[in-house]
């Protein structure tokens, strides 16, 4: 079974190769892992070219932002699973692959397996574990009042993709939560939660990066929840509260 993982990029030249490294680091062989560059000005094109071979494919040009280059990367995928890695994210471990390639070979009919998530920070040039994302088993109450999992840990087969559409360009930063409620409310979408750490995702990322973007945030994921039809006063203020409890901060 192919898994192709996707990398969007942009400025990120400092994070990418530690993404590129934890990739090739994964026990599980099959593997192919698509770059799509912005036209990055740091540098970070460069260093996905240098790392074109076997596995790695690059795509540098301009685009319309992250979730566009998401929409690129997922269009060059013919078959098999998808995941999404970010450029300064990378694996807990080397097995995560060969963990969820397992899952979908067993269950032919699985559509997406998803996990846990923990945030991380450089301190003293060492990652530190900041908070933890433990996410839980979905069922559709949870989903209809705010629940999601953590987006990095999600793997989805090609096909699903292709019952479910892709990243929606009228949101900058919850076009992934929009398509995770699309993903789960599906006819017939049948996904597993693995309980075990899959991704050390950089504190920082686009949604969390500014008080302004947890603004901007927070208005798109009102519009999200009135687009898929969720109540939205409700639905927002029990996903803020559940991350309060998915979080686990540490001191």
């Amino acid at each position: 079974m192919k898994v192709t993982i996707i990398t969007a990029v942009y400025n990120s030249a400092s994070t990418l190769q530690n993404t590129i490294d934890s990739i090739n680091s994964q026990s599980y062989s099959n593997i192919e892992h698509i770059i799509i560059d912005g036209n990055s000005t740091d540098g970070s094109a460069e260093i996905a070219i240098r790392n074109i071979g076997r596995r790695c494919k690059v795509i540098s040009e301009a685009d319309r932002g992250y979730y566009d280059a998401l929409n690129k990367g997922i269009s060059l995928v013919e078959e098999g699973v998808i995941g999404i890695l970010n450029a300064d994210d990378v694996y807990a471990d080397g097995d995560v692959i060969k963990k969820i390639v397992a899952n979908f070979a067993v269950d032919r009919d699985l559509d997406c397996v998803y996990g846990d998530l923990n945030y991380v920070a450089q301190k003293n040039g060492e990652r530190v574990v900041v908070s933890k994302w433990i996410s839980s088993d979905f069922s559709q109450q949870k989903i209809k009042y705010g629940w999601m999992p953590p987006h990095p840990t999600i793997f989805l087969r090609k096909s699903a993709y292709k019952n479910i559409g892709i990243f929606d360009l009228s949101f900058k930063i919850s076009s992934d939560y929009d398509f995770i409620l699309r993903a789960f409310a599906s006819e017939n979408f049948k996904c597993k939660y693995l309980p075990q750490l899959m991704v050390l995702m950089q504190l920082g990322g686009l949604s969390n990066r500014s008080w302004i973007n947890i603004f901007i945030k927070m208005i798109e994921d009102y519009k999200v929840m009135k687009k898929n039809q969720l109540p939205p006063f409700i639905a927002l203020f029990i996903k803020n509260a559940c991350k309060l409890n998915q979080l686990k901060r540490f001191f």
